[in-house]
């Protein structure tokens, strides 16, 4: 029994190893996928021994590969290829020959080769030039030689150039231009000079320009055209507090451009079925308040009635899109919704089908104990619908920005058997009517929140 089961444990592992594509790997010189898949291997059998020494080959067999590739390319001082190359080697393989040395030698070279060209710059007035390369000696030996000194030198001098540029670019009122400079000067030597106070100054004054510009929207947006103004200015304003977050008044300014950019919008009742209809118009009020879409503000019925007082159309009956054209706007809102409740029903249907059953009864006499009886089975659905035209109309220019047919079904159905109807649960006129009014008020309300967020 213990010589079946090693025998089977062999068998198995020896499926696995044939089965696994690190063979063919290997023969294809294919280092990379051989490994991994002698590691598939030994996840599934950790002891395989023949797995683990096929592995072990592999990544030698890789690392003299690589080894050989990394002479080539410090040879042809192709240093950091040269410098993956051995690297890789010692990931392959602990200690692998002298990679270690030849990584050591290889830094030395290239940080030698990158000084020189780095000096050549310097000596030229090359200045960025040189310091990219001293930023490259820095990368292979952080401390080589007195590169120190010499970046000292160089961001020294880059910083004066900087912020010489940047002072001729203030007195030229270029704000920005000069800002930059600051900036690439503070980050050569930080507290360099006055640049602190200098890039204070100037992106102050960027704010300062950026205020006006959203202070002239806000004034245009008076006149017209208040939302997308109003997003202008808003851009303005939360762009000059990027520059200048303490500049006087700034939140006080973005808030009332946030305002500027609401959508004031007026819910109209719909014509039509007067009751359906309040409905509506309460429920569609109630969806958009407590929504809490800080993007619409909904403009109450009595706040409406004053407003189109003021303009000279009173508050009786439903304003239309005509009347609003011959005002010429309602000031305090932005978007009317109107429409009309073009057909509402409920039908209740009921119908009934007989239908035959078989009973047994052994009481009755010998071939008469099965027979066959008749009942009425009922079928009841109730259905409320409702198609409503809605429009969304601009209140500045009575355009129409959106327009619509809803159409909205809901029903209940239920069959019984005949003498069970009081088991019967349908839900009432009432409460259909309540669904197909939400269903239609979500859908209106859904569109409004879409259109204006």
């Amino acid at each position: 029994s213990t010589n079946n089961s090693l025998w089977w444990a062999n068998e198995r592992r020896q499926k696995i190893f044939r089965n696994a594509d690190g063979l063919q790997a290997e023969q294809n010189e294919s280092w990379d996928k051989a490994a991994a898949e002698y590691e598939k291997v030994l996840s599934f059998i950790p002891d395989y021994k023949d797995a683990r020494e096929r592995l072990a080959n592999v990544k030698s067999a890789d690392a003299l590969e690589t080894y050989q590739q990394g002479l080539k390319f410090q040879e042809n001082k192709n240093w950091d290829a040269a410098l993956e190359a051995f690297q890789k080697c010692l990931e392959l393989v602990d200690n692998y020959k002298d990679s270690e040395k030849r990584i050591r030698d290889v830094k030395e070279s290239a940080a030698k080769e990158h000084y020189q060209l780095g000096l050549s710059f310097e000596s030229a007035g090359r200045w960025s030039e040189a310091l990219q390369e001293y930023q490259r000696v820095e990368q292979y030996i952080p401390n080589y030689e007195d590169i120190s000194e010499h970046l000292g030198v160089v961001h020294q001098v880059l910083a004066s150039q900087r912020y010489n540029e940047g002072l001729t670019y203030e007195e030229a009122q270029d704000w920005r231009a000069a800002l930059n400079n600051y900036k690439q000067a503070q980050s050569h030597v930080p507290g360099y000079e006055d640049v602190d106070e200098r890039i204070r100054q100037v992106s102050y004054k960027i704010a300062e320009e950026l205020v006006q510009e959203g202070d002239s929207y806000v004034v245009e947006a008076e006149s017209g055209n208040r939302r997308t103004l109003g997003e202008r200015a808003l851009d303005r304003y939360e762009e000059a507090k990027h520059y200048a977050p303490n500049y006087p008044d700034i939140q006080k300014k973005i808030n009332q451009a946030r305002d500027l950019t609401i959508t004031r919008i007026a819910i109209q009742p719909l014509k039509g079925n007067s009751d359906i209809s309040s409905q509506i118009t309460q429920g569609i009020i109630n969806y958009l308040v407590k929504t809490r879409n800080p993007h619409i503000r909904v403009v109450e019925r009595a706040q409406l009635n004053a407003l189109l007082s003021e303009i000279g159309l009173g508050a009786t009956g439903i304003i239309d899109s005509a009347t609003i054209s011959a005002a010429g706007k309602i000031k305090g809102v932005d978007v009317l919704t109107f429409g009309e409740i073009m057909e509402y029903s409920y039908t209740p249907k009921r119908d009934y089908e007989t239908r035959e059953e078989t009973k047994f009864d052994p009481k009755r006499p010998e071939g008469q104990r099965r027979y066959k009886v008749s009942y009425k089975y009922y079928t009841e659905e109730r259905k409320a619908y409702i198609k409503a035209s809605v429009r969304l109309i601009n209140a500045e220019t009575a355009e129409i920005e959106w327009s619509d047919i809803i159409e909205a079904t809901v029903s209940d159905k239920a069959s019984w058997r005949e003498g069970n109807e009081s088991r019967v649960r349908l839900k009432s006129a009432d409460t259909l009517r309540a669904e197909v009014i939400s269903d239609v008020v979500r859908r209106f309300s859904s569109e409004i929140l879409r259109r204006y967020r």
